[in-house]
């Protein structure tokens, strides 16, 4: 009965591990999309405000 227990409590180790690392696997992914998507904003932000300076520009 102890060994039984002994052996749940490995594999409750072991997942909860598993589980660890898939999250970090998962936040790592997710924070280097999230650092390409503000690259990508930057670069969409930079270009707007270099047209509207143009049109305004030439308004003048």
């Amino acid at each position: 009965m102890q060994i039984l227990h002994n052996q749940i409590l490995v594999q409750v180790i072991l997942l909860l591990l598993a589980l660890h690392l898939v999250l970090h696997l998962v936040l790592h992914l997710v924070l280097h999309l999230v650092k390409k998507l503000l690259r990508v904003v930057e670069v969409v932000v930079e270009v707007v405000v270099e047209v509207m300076v143009e049109v305004m520009v030439q308004e003048l």
